[in-house]
């Protein structure tokens, strides 16, 4: 949100941990059996804090952990960043990875070779799964409303792409 009136710094900071617990609490986590954590990293700045975040996931991480993260080619930063940190601490421990791809689909096609197509799998969503992803992402108030005259981070494209009755996730 550069320039926002709206969605400052101080406030985007407060309110994306929360929506993040919201989200999760309305996919029916158990919050206290999962290892989620907030680092409170500046937006934009995870690139710069890469080696921060190898060591934090080095040191949580144990053989045989499924790390789950945003994809080292996903087209943002901070994703780019988090799924680079990922992909080193979990190969160092020995972790399974997860990678998902999320800002891909505001520029990938469906056969876009940039993808990582053979490291691909579709995770098929019946509909009460469903039914609560919709629900979680309507967690993301700060990236589905508009900021005065600027359009929502999330477009109506992408939230389609979002709410696809499958995960798609590299492994």
């Amino acid at each position: 949100h550069p320039d926002s009136t709206h969605w400052t710094e101080h406030r985007l900071r407060r309110q994306r941990p929360l929506e993040s617990r919201q989200a999760l609490t309305q996919l029916d986590l158990d919050l206290n059996n999962l290892d989620w954590r907030r680092l409170n990293l500046k937006d934009g700045s995870l690139p710069r804090e890469e080696a921060f975040l190898v060591n934090h996931l080095t040191q949580a991480l144990r053989p045989d952990d499924v790390l789950m993260a945003t994809w080292r080619g996903d087209g943002h930063c901070d994703h780019e960043a988090v799924g680079r940190a990922a992909a080193q601490a979990a190969l160092a421990r020995k972790a399974q990875l997860v990678e998902v791809p999320v800002w891909a689909w505001h520029w990938a096609q469906p056969d876009d070779p940039r993808l990582p197509w053979p490291r691909a799998h579709r995770l098929t969503l019946d509909e009460a799964n469903l039914a609560r992803k919709r629900k979680a992402l309507t967690a993301h108030v700060s990236q589905l409303e508009p900021d005065g005259p600027r359009a929502p981070v999330l477009p109506a494209t992408l939230l389609d792409c979002l709410l696809q009755p499958f995960e798609l996730v590299f492994l």
